[in-house]
């Protein structure tokens, strides 16, 4: 879940913890091209 800050951003669809430890956006890159 992202939250409220970017719950309606468009083009960012999740987001992950990397294996060091920080935080990583997922792209939905469909939504960006459109």
């Amino acid at each position: 879940s992202l939250g409220k800050v970017y719950q309606d951003i468009r083009g960012i669809s999740g987001a992950t913890i990397k294996g060091d430890g920080s935080m990583a956006l997922i792209l939905d890159i469909a939504a960006l091209v459109a």
